[in-house]
């Protein structure tokens, strides 16, 4: 993984929050840091405070898939093949 893409993303979910925000991803429902990230989240806190990131973060899989339809409304999941329930799939 290209390294300027990691600290992309690690900073818009752990230091701006956008990521988060851009999917109404309520506080209160957002995961910790993980433990191992801790310290790199310290340092992007404080090193690109006067520059940019030198990367914008990539596409995640909730980047790709956040506008389908709910799969078990037939009415609109039938444009898209193959998107079907699976009872008991994770979120």
């Amino acid at each position: 993984m290209n390294g300027e893409l990691a600290e992309a993303i690690d900073y818009s979910q752990w230091v701006t929050g956008e990521y988060w925000d851009e999917y109404k991803i309520a506080a209160k429902h957002r995961p910790e840091i993980p433990k191992t990230d801790k310290s790199k989240v310290d340092v992007l806190r404080t090193g690109y405070i006067f520059s940019p990131l030198p990367a914008l973060r990539w596409n995640t899989v909730r980047d790709a898939i956040w506008d389908l339809p709910d799969p078990r409304d037939k009415g609109k999941a039938i444009y898209v093949p193959n998107h079907e329930f699976r009872n008991g799939a994770s979120v």
